[in-house]
């Protein structure tokens, strides 16, 4: 699974009180988190593009991992330094 998911999870676990601990490693990788239907355009326009050409679809702005933890876990209101374990 997918690292967003499992912050997502474990930050919903964290609320309803049943994660004591969530294993993780080097918060401090860069990640971009883009708005899934956003990609979705961007692949459309290639499919259907005539020319042919090399590209890469993102947002152009990447966060840390830990970001991610904090809006997650601080939608609950809950310290994920409290629940997190590297």
């Amino acid at each position: 699974r997918h690292v967003n998911q499992q912050i997502c999870q474990a930050a919903k676990k964290a609320s309803l009180g049943l994660l004591e601990k969530f294993e993780l490693g080097d918060i401090s990788v860069q990640k971009e988190f883009c708005y899934a239907a956003d990609i979705v355009r961007g692949i459309w326009e290639f499919v259907n593009n005539d020319s042919f050409y090399e590209a890469t679809i993102g947002s152009g702005e990447a966060y840390p991992i830990s970001y991610w933890l904090d809006l997650c876990f601080g939608f609950y209101n809950i310290d994920w330094r409290d629940k997190v374990v590297f």
